[in-house]
């Protein structure tokens, strides 16, 4: 298994652990919205408290928003 896909392998575990808490939160009352607001708080301290610069932080960031613009923009 190469690196990338490794890499990938995590990725997917984590959001969909990610996925199965929000369903659990929503159940408890927490709306959508608190939910997108706390997991995007949440990207951005993980980031920026894990990344080895700022710069890199950022790059995560704006990797994972144009992601889902790409998508959107396929999906068109």
């Amino acid at each position: 298994m190469t690196q990338s896909d490794q890499e990938f392998e995590g990725t997917s575990m984590v959001y969909d652990k990610l996925l199965d808490i929000s369903e659990e939160l929503h159940r408890e009352g927490v709306t959508t919205s608190e939910m997108a607001r706390a997991t995007a708080l949440f990207l951005v301290d993980l980031s920026f408290d894990c990344a080895p610069s700022g710069d890199y932080a950022m790059h995560l960031i704006l990797s994972a928003i144009i992601e889902r613009l790409e998508r959107n923009i396929d999906d068109k």
